[in-house]
């Protein structure tokens, strides 16, 4: 086997990569760069990196400080496999979103002729969102960059908008960030909107965004520009996940962002989560658990059990209505 195509590799070590930080730092005293080596490796490793560093023959003292005798900086090599999922990568239409052409050309002329780890023809969602979104399109891309610019700049934006009632409005508000949502295969841009005179957390799908009228600075300094950060659920919700159809694997790719505790257990093939949410994603968390039917079966909580059978109830009274 070539060495390139070596997944676990020494030179990819906690051990090479402090001696590679060390190399491209600031000159560091004694104590500087104990303190340096201990932020930075485990306690395996710092019984070998912590001894006299005169041991080291690419570093040198001078007036009380050590510092690399090599040239320049050194860079950690790419191996096939990464650079064959690089290439796979910049072959999503979705890449346009987060990369202009200059750069992606510049991947692609420092990939040559290596093939892509795989196809995205690949992969076929069974239960995604058949709406179709045209990624690559210049005015998603434009949409999506000047959103990004404004998350970035700490700015306010005038949007117009069409809700799925195919009612149209423009509203101010202050975009936090943007999702994705692998379910329906859609971006969403969560803001703090005003209405009414007060401030209110709000999601608008982007595809869904019909321009950006305006991005303007604003002067109210009490937003928070983390708004979930201590509005999770008081009570986390726990479920017996069954391993029918791949739905552990399942359930687990799409909780993935979510705190949680998962016990598998090898004899029954099952496995019980318990995790925790932001209060503001309660009724898509009830939504994504639907999603996986007699899969998932929920313990606790009693108040979102409740609020499943009710969801359930209804429907069924739709379906007979038909």
């Amino acid at each position: 086997m070539n060495n390139k195509d070596i997944i676990f590799n020494e030179v990819f070590s906690a051990y090479y990569t402090v001696l590679r930080e060390i190399i491209n730092s600031k000159p560091m005293d004694n104590k500087e760069l104990q303190l340096f080596i201990k932020a930075r490796s485990s306690d395996e490793s710092n019984l070998f990196l912590l001894d006299n560093f005169e041991k080291y023959s690419f570093l040198e003292e001078i007036n009380g400080k050590w510092q690399s005798k090599l040239e320049g900086k050194i860079e950690q090599p790419f191996t096939d496999l990464e650079k064959s999922w690089l290439r796979a990568v910049i072959s999503d239409p979705k890449i346009k979103l987060f990369a202009d052409e200059y750069e992606i050309n510049i991947l692609d002329s420092m990939l040559g002729d290596v093939e892509p780890l795989f196809d995205w023809s690949f992969f076929h969602y069974f239960d995604q969102n058949s709406e179709k979104i045209d990624f690559s399109s210049e005015e998603y891309i434009n949409k999506f960059r000047l959103l990004k610019k404004a998350i970035e700049e700490e700015k306010a934006i005038i949007l117009d908008y069409t809700n799925i009632w195919a009612e149209n409005y423009i509203e101010e508000a202050i975009p936090l960030k943007i999702e994705y949502s692998l379910k329906s295969d859609k971006f969403r841009l969560l803001t703090v909107r005003f209405r009414n005179g007060k401030k209110e957390l709000k999601a608008y799908n982007i595809n869904q965004i019909n321009k950006i009228v305006e991005i303007k600075t604003y002067s109210d300094k009490s937003i928070n520009r983390n708004p979930y950060a201590d509005e999770y659920c008081e009570e986390p919700v726990t479920v017996i996940v069954h391993n029918m159809r791949g739905a552990v694997m399942r359930f687990m790719i799409e909780f993935s962002t979510y705190k949680k505790e998962s016990i598998f257990d090898n004899e029954t093939g099952e496995c019980t989560t318990t995790f925790y949410y932001h209060t503001e994603e309660k009724h898509e968390i009830i939504n994504k658990i639907l999603s996986f039917g007699v899969s998932v079966k929920v313990l606790s909580p009693s108040s979102l059990i409740e609020e499943i059978k009710a969801r359930i109830k209804k429907q069924i009274e739709l379906l007979k209505s038909v």
